[in-house]
């Protein structure tokens, strides 16, 4: 009997890297610069791989499923500017919490269309 259970101890020490997580995740909230208020719908996405998440109306992202290792993470966002942050080190079985403040676009687009865009008929 207690040989079965030290052969039974063994192999599941033995086999027990087997079953190590080579995954993790990346969570967080993103929130306007400004006033701090979640941002929904801002695209997150891990560069080189097909794998991102939308945030949620709170703000909040999660991304399941990231290979061990670095990555490099790109927030985008229509009227923000975009971010791209290296280096998140995403570890097995881990998650890597990453909150992103966007900042807004303040490009000033001028209007100077003359005859309302559609030029002149030369009548």
């Amino acid at each position: 009997m207690i040989t079965r259970i030290t052969y039974f101890l063994v192999i599941l020490v033995i086999l027990s890297p087997a079953f190590a997580g080579t995954t993790g995740k990346i969570a967080g909230i993103i929130t306007d610069k400004n006033n701090g208020i979640p941002i929904p719908g801002v695209n997150v996405l891990i560069e080189g791989l097909s794998i991102g998440a939308a945030t949620d109306i709170n703000g909040e992202y999660f991304i399941l499923n990231i290979p061990v290792g670095f990555h490099k993470i790109t927030i985008s966002y229509i009227g923000y500017k975009t971010i791209e942050f290296e280096g998140a080190k995403v570890q097995p079985d881990r998650t890597l919490q990453i909150n992103f403040e966007l900042e807004e676009v303040s490009e000033h687009v001028s209007s100077d269309r003359g005859n309302n865009g559609f030029g002149s008929t030369g009548r």
